[in-house]
């Protein structure tokens, strides 16, 4: 008699089992988590720089005009108010007609005040630029400079007469 033998056939070993399949899937969606929260720091800090450099232009617009005044006008038409008391809010749109938007997400503020020892030849000018992020985020921005009568170094003047 003849007997068959049953041919083993081997079984494939390759196949992943279902926790390493979690572990697998775990991994490649914490991957793609932290890859979304970088682009989204990302989106944040670029909000961040371009609000800086608009507010860096409205400073730096506003305090040439001021510094291109005659002297005339910086003491009799702007009023000189003390730091706690109410303070003048500049019209964006009139200095930035070609942006209708700026004036809806920043604010200028205009402080003079006569500079402590020089009073009647010199004020303090300061701006304060504020504005809210797109991420919600309250942000201000300040600059100070002092306008002189006769400049800021008045002795340039008065040696030559």
């Amino acid at each position: 008699m003849r007997s068959i033998a049953k041919q083993v056939v081997p079984q494939p070993t390759g196949a992943f089992t279902l926790v390493e399949v979690a572990v697998g899937a775990f991994v490649m969606a914490f991957g793609i988590a932290m890859s979304l929260v970088a682009v989204q720091s990302g989106y944040r800090s670029m909000d961040e720089a371009r609000n800086l450099t608009t507010a860096s232009q409205v400073l730096q617009r506003e305090m040439d005009r001021l510094r291109a005044l005659p002297w005339q006008t910086i003491s009799a038409d702007l009023p000189c108010i003390d730091r706690l008391a109410e303070r003048e809010t500049v019209d964006l749109a009139a200095l930035f007609p070609d942006d209708p938007t700026l004036p809806s997400r920043f604010t200028l503020v205009r402080i003079v005040t006569p500079s402590s020892g020089r009073l009647g030849s010199m004020y303090d000018l300061t701006l304060v630029v504020a504005w809210t992020s797109n991420y919600g985020g309250r942000h201000e921005r300040s600059v100070t400079t002092r306008y002189g009568k006769d400049g800021l170094h008045d002795y340039n003047y008065t040696l030559a007469g």
